[in-house]
C-alpha cells in the first residue's frame, strides 16, 4: 500500500530513538575531545572560535547525515530530540568526570612548569 511506509511501528521508533541517543553521546565525545585539549593545552579566543566552528560544521553535517540515513529522508523531530538527549545525558554523568579529570591534569601540568617559565610554549600563556 502506498504511504505505509510512512508511518513506523513502535519498536522501529524506539530503535531510532536509541540509535539518536547514541549519535549524540558520539558527538559529545568529540566535543570532550576538544574541552580535554583546552584544559590540557590553554589557547587563545580565535584558536576556540576556529575549534567550535569546526566542531559546529562536523556536528551539523553528522546529524544531517545521520537523520537522512535513519529516517529515509522524512523529518523525524524526534530524533533530534533523542540526539539532544543522548548529549545532555553524556554530559551529566561520564563528561563531569572526564572534565573534573582533565582539569586536574591541565592543573598538575601547569604547576610543573610553572618552575620553569622559560620552557612554557608560547601557545599555552595566557
Amino acid at each position: 500500500m502506498i504511504g505505509q511506509e510512512l508511518f513506523l511501528s513502535w519498536s522501529a521508533q524506539l530503535r531510532l530513538l536509541f540509535e539518536a541517543a547514541v549519535q549524540g553521546v558520539f558527538a559529545a565525545l568529540v566535543y570532550e575531545a576538544l574541552r580535554v585539549l583546552r584544559r590540557l593545552l590553554p589557547h587563545g579566543d580565535v584558536a576556540v572560535a576556529l575549534e567550535d566552528t569546526a566542531f559546529g560544521c562536523f556536528a551539523a553535517l553528522w546529524a544531517f547525515g545521520f537523520l537522512l540515513r535513519a529516517s529515509q529522508g522524512r523529518p523525524r523531530a524526534f530524533l533530534l530530540l533523542g540526539m539532544a538527549c543522548g548529549a545532555g545525558v553524556y554530559f551529566a554523568t561520564v563528561g563531569r568526570l572526564v572534565f573534573r579529570a582533565a582539569d586536574r591534569a591541565g592543573a598538575r601540568l601547569r604547576r610543573k612548569h610553572a618552575a620553569k617559565p622559560e620552557k612554557i610554549p608560547k601557545f599555552m600563556k595566557k
